[in-house]
């Protein structure tokens, strides 16, 4: 969802120009390529649900600001972190998913990497309908509770060490 809703919130919330809107996103995920290689190398040190309680649990912090701030630049700087926790999130996920099914690893990696792109595939519909209805910020609202939800999950995963 951020990757479809930080360009326009930028030009319709932020009043910003349709460049500034694609350098938040090439902003947010150059964080997230980063934040990926981190965070693989740090699940690899303290383990895969630390890691993704840590992003997840960042996010219900980052998010909010993020729709509070009206200061663009303010607004710019938020994503590199959102950009480092979330996408640092994925690495993890994808082993600690291996690691539930180590004869199936290849099958796992795909349920892994399917249901979260369907998911969000299946919620952008959703999220723009509210766009549409209610404004841009509604949407991103909606958006941030979600890490709520997903540290939930993750808090219910059984162990896998």
């Amino acid at each position: 969802g951020l990757n479809t809703f930080i360009p326009i919130y930028w030009i319709h919330a932020l009043n910003q120009s349709k460049s500034a809107g694609a350098m938040a996103l090439t902003i947010f995920a150059s964080s997230g390529i980063i934040g990926n290689l981190l965070g693989g190398g740090l699940a690899d040190r303290i383990g895969q649900k630390k890691v993704m309680l840590l992003g997840y649990f960042s996010l219900t912090g980052f998010l909010p600001i993020l729709i509070l701030v009206n200061n663009v630049q303010v607004a710019t700087l938020l994503l590199i972190p959102i950009g480092l926790v979330l996408y640092g999130t994925y690495s993890p996920s994808i082993v600690l998913g291996q690691k539930y099914l180590p004869n199936r690893v290849g099958f796992s990696s795909g349920v892994t990497l399917g249901v979260a792109v369907a998911i969000g595939g299946g919620a952008a519909p959703i999220i723009g309908k509210i766009g549409d209805l209610y404004g841009i910020w509604y949407s991103l609202t909606s958006i941030a509770f979600l890490p709520v939800f997903f540290s939930a999950i993750v808090l219910s995963l059984p162990k896998s060490e």
